[in-house]
């Protein structure tokens, strides 16, 4: 170990390049292992994982709030159920008071029923279960929201009160407070209330399940009982009891495990009460580990075998004097594994110190050094062992396979360096421009659907939800105060907005069920949406116009005046149609279009409470919102402001696809820099070796330029060649991320992006390469015959 580390002295940059790049690599490898292995590992802590399902049918995960008690009385099987619900404390149950504060509270809260807490191992630090089963106005809350809200005194018994919109106020007294939910597909919430108070809220919430979609749905079998085996049954019964099955709305029944949930994946659209995985992003963030990995492995490597000539003499004489190949083959792997272990321990206090960062991109907190437990610990010295292993047996085997006299020729490194060094340039070289390939692709195609044509007006749209006043008069006094603004060219009141959807009504039609979206509001909302009506039958009574969409879904032209709705079992009734609206995109772009029916007041009517205000401004996005919170708080000091841009809600729906982007341009730049150390040492080496070549080339009067231009191009012609073999990789590739979108970008930028990334590679290649060169060809020749390789 005492000449490695002498020859790691007189090789600086070796060891260098080796250590920094290895460190940099496994400390992103830890980073992506240890969100990885959280991600694989939701829900291991529950005690009953094995036990519990979630309802699904074949277009949706979600249900009516009664389904958990149908199950529970005919269906033995079922031991425990409970209706979940997620939701926030603005848009659930109103806003949120605290006796002794006097503002709302923006707390996130999520219902469930009394069997919640037998189901799910979530501990309580104090109060009981048996008081959160006692009464239907009973709500824990979050260890968080404990010590945020209630700092200095016991909250079991508190009263929490929520306040709601021209329906009075609802009181809940704290049970028990229970830890942090987090590693769940639970979500995180500051206070669960019971969900019976779900009912009283909306009369559709019944025995019936009049109400479908909003909740899901939870059960917990007995052991050793087979669900997935009564699954018939349970269909036949639903069938009689639930119209999303006896009007044919819905066929099947599937109950999916609490162990699968997290990252199911199967055409199932989700209601959002639950925390979902990435399948994809675990796959690519695993093979990017893998990749950087093997980068730094690859640069050890070919730094090794580049630099054999030096470490051949000393490895020879040792076996001059007596030990033998295996010897020679044991020290190697050592002193690699040596300097792995040092690049390890360096690379978890950077990813550890990296941590913040990550969550905040990832969207998931993680600590690092929380995640070293002792298996953990132990498989970090396996690995450690097999980078060691895989990164000194090549050299090893490369240095003890030749002879002596080879060596002493100098022969053993003119055969090694060159053929193996200029391999593994390729394949990194590869990698980095199919991976700088990707990166664009994903950049242009977010880009695209980002600022995709929607039919609607997005830009400079401020929408405000109603539910942060508290009566329809402060609604309309904030929206007279906020078109008395400068830089407020209007507002309007609506219900809902094209991106999130309005009301929906599903009406029996022809046999079948036919969906519409309910788009209305005032002149002023649709002037600011841009909303463009086709054709008007100028009828003289009040109707609905439609959508061309829903014209092609009910298979009727759009000259019809009139459809026909219902069956024999409701009874039917004739509709009229006021006209035609040009189709805008109705839910976010990457999901189905639906057919809409559209109404347009002249004046809000006093007696409706708009769902939004829509104000249209001009200037700073940033300094119109503050301007308009003040008015808020004049008009609601005690109020929490809540709004945001369309444009941002629509950014905001493709989040998922940013952070992936993010994380590969990330990743990408990571590996270019790896590779290009690599490439950097490379040329370095190998110029060096080629040192007394050039200098009796110059000796014999050849053109700097020509000698220059013969180095340079031989590392270009490698970046060609990795480039020539990188298309098609390139091309899969970005295939592959294209084809999952309705919505993409044209081929020909797709091959355009591909040649930028092979020109880019190559122009690092050019620039790492060009700064040895000139120096070589600037070397005194004298100087360059003098030294030993």
């Amino acid at each position: 170990m005492k000449s490695f580390l002498n020859f790691i002295r007189k090789n600086g940059l070796y060891a260098f390049i080796n250590l920094f790049g290895l460190t940099v690599s496994l400390a992103f490898v830890l980073l992506l292992a240890v969100f990885v292995s959280r991600q694989l590992t939701t829900d291991s802590f529950q005690e009953n994982a094995d036990r519990i399902y979630i309802y699904a049918n074949e277009n949706f995960i979600g249900s009516a709030y009664y389904l958990q008690k149908h199950l529970l009385d005919h269906f033995p099987e079922v031991e425990k159920a409970t209706s979940y619900l997620s939701g926030s404390g603005i848009t659930g149950l109103g806003e949120l008071h605290i006796a002794g504060n006097d503002a709302a509270i923006p707390a996130q809260t999520s219902y469930a029923d009394s069997s919640f807490f037998d189901i799910f191992s979530f501990r309580l630090l104090s109060g009981s279960v048996e008081a959160w089963k006692a009464s239907d106005r009973s709500a824990v809350i979050s260890r968080r929201f404990a010590d945020t809200y209630f700092p200095d005194k016991d909250p079991v018994g508190q009263a929490l009160t929520y306040s709601i919109v021209g329906d009075g106020d609802y009181t809940f007294t704290v049970a028990g407070v229970m830890e942090d939910i987090d590693h769940s597909v639970i979500k995180y919430c500051d206070v669960m209330c019971r969900a019976d108070i779900m009912t009283e809220l909306n009369g559709a919430n019944d025995e019936e399940m009049s109400n479908t979609g909003q909740f899901d749905t939870f059960i917990m079998t007995w052991p050793n009982s087979d669900i997935q085996a009564k699954i018939p049954e349970i269909r036949d019964y639903l069938g009689k009891v639930w119209w999303s099955y006896s009007e044919n709305m819905v066929d099947k029944v599937f109950f999916i495990p609490l162990r699968d949930l997290y990252f199911f994946d199967d055409s199932q659209s989700f209601t959002g009460n639950i925390n979902q995985g990435d399948g994809q992003l675990v796959k690519i963030l695993l093979a990017a580990c893998i990749i950087l990995l093997l980068f730094a492995v690859l640069n050890y490597i070919n730094l090794t075998v580049a630099q054999s000539g030096r470490r051949a003499k000393e490895m020879a004489t040792r076996r001059l004097l007596g030990e033998g190949k295996a010897g020679v083959i044991w020290r190697m792997i050592a002193e690699a594994t040596a300097f792995a272990a040092v690049s390890t321990v360096l690379a978890v206090l950077i990813a550890e110190a990296l941590a913040p960062y990550a969550s905040r991109l990832l969207g998931y907190e993680f600590s690092v050094l929380a995640e070293i437990t002792l298996p953990i610990a132990l498989l970090i010295v396996v690995g450690i062992a097999v980078i060691g292993f895989l990164s000194g047996i090549i050299p090893a085997l490369t240095i003890s396979r030749a002879k002596p006299i080879d060596i002493v020729r100098g022969s053993f490194s003119l055969q090694i360096r060159s053929w193996f060094g200029k391999a593994l340039i390729v394949i990194q070289q590869v990698v980095a421009v199919a991976m700088i390939a990707v990166s664009l692709m994903m950049l242009f195609q977010i880009r695209a659907m980002i600022h995709a044509p929607l039919g609607y007006n997005t830009e400079d749209i401020l929408n405000v939800s109603s539910d942060i006043f508290t009566s329809g008069s402060q609604i309309r006094e904030f929206r007279e105060a906020v078109e008395a603004m400068p830089f407020v060219e209007s507002a309007g009141f609506g219900e809902g907005t094209p991106l999130y959807g309005t009301n929906n009504n599903t009406m029996y039609y022809q046999g079948g069920l036919l969906g519409f979206q309910l788009v209305r509001g005032d002149s002023a909302y649709f002037n600011i949406l841009g909303l463009r009506l086709k054709s008007d039958n100028h009828l003289a009574e009040t109707a609905w116009y439609w959508n061309e969409y829903a014209f092609k879904e009910a298979g009727l032209p759009e000259t019809a005046t009139e459809v026909r709705f219902g069956n024999e079992k409701v009874g039917y009734y004739t509709q009229t149609i006021a006209g035609v609206y040009y189709d805008f995109k109705i839910r976010p772009l990457l999901q189905d279009q639906s057919a809409a029916m559209i109404y347009m007041y002249d004046v809000y009517p006093e007696n409706r409470t708009p769902w939004n205000i829509l104000v249209k401004v001009t200037g700073d996005h940033g300094e119109a919102y503050d301007r308009i919170a003040e008015v808020y708080s004049r008009i609601r000091p005690d109020g929490a402001f809540d709004a945001s841009y369309i444009e941002d809600e629509i950014a905001a729906t493709f989040e998922e696809y940013t952070r992936l982007q993010k994380i590969i341009i990330i990743f990408t730049i990571i590996a270019v820099f790896v590779s290009s150390l690599g490439l950097f040492a490379m040329s370095t080496y190998y110029i060096r070796a080629r040192s007394r070549n050039i200098a009796v080339q110059k000796v014999f009067g050849a053109d700097k330029r020509l000698v220059l231009r013969q180095i340079v191009i031989s590392y270009l012609m490698l970046s060609l060649i990795a480039f020539v073999v990188s298309v098609p990789v390139s091309w899969l590739l970005t295939s592959s991320w294209l084809n999952q979108f309705s919505y993409s970008t044209g081929a020909w930028l797709q091959w355009l992006l591909i040649l930028a990334s092979g020109v880019l590679s190559c122009a690092v290649a050019f620039f790492t390469v060009l700064y040895q060169s000139i120096v070589a060809i600037n070397t005194n020749p004298v100087i360059a015959l003098r030294k030993e390789d």
